[in-house]
């Protein structure tokens, strides 16, 4: 079994109820949705926090 495809997908989450800190107030987190196809026809799904960057290096050090 081999990758073939590396796909991503920024998402937005509302929070149920907003999440205050010192700094801030968050409504909502942003993911990062994983998806990884490969040769035989599985495609798996994963999820990661988004920093930023996290697309970037996704899409660059991971995909074939």
């Amino acid at each position: 079994m081999k990758i073939t495809d590396v796909r991503t997908v920024l998402v937005r989450v509302p929070l149920t109820e907003p999440s205050s800190m010192w700094y801030q107030t968050r409504y909502a987190t942003d993911k990062v949705v994983i998806f990884v196809d490969t040769d035989e026809g599985v495609t798996g799904i994963g999820e990661a926090r988004y920093m930023g960057i996290t697309k970037t290096i996704i899409e660059q050090k991971i995909k074939p």
